[in-house]
């Protein structure tokens, strides 16, 4: 029996979510939400994500810094596209 539960191991590899099409997603919603109730989206956004990562099994170290990543590029990309409204 233990053989068989073998069979059902599998390396899990996941794909940035900084390099996500979430990141893009959330800068257009974040871009007509704006305001406090943008910010609680986003926040639940990141837990619902973090809830994934840690369901998906991998290290909180991990899931923090995957999770970091992410709110870091949202930022980014949120600052960039209104650097170019601005100058327009």
């Amino acid at each position: 029996m233990r053989r068989q539960k073998d069979l059902f191991q599998a390396d899990l590899h996941l794909f940035p979510l900084a390099r996500s099409i979430e990141v893009p997603r959330m800068v257009q919603f974040l871009s007509v939400v704006p305001g406090p109730a943008g910010e609680r989206y986003f926040a639940r956004r990141c837990r619902e994500l973090t809830k994934r990562l840690r369901a998906a099994g991998l290290p909180k170290m991990d899931v923090d810094a995957e999770v970091a990543m992410f709110r870091g590029a949202v930022e980014a990309s949120l600052a960039s596209t209104k650097a170019r409204e601005a100058s327009a």
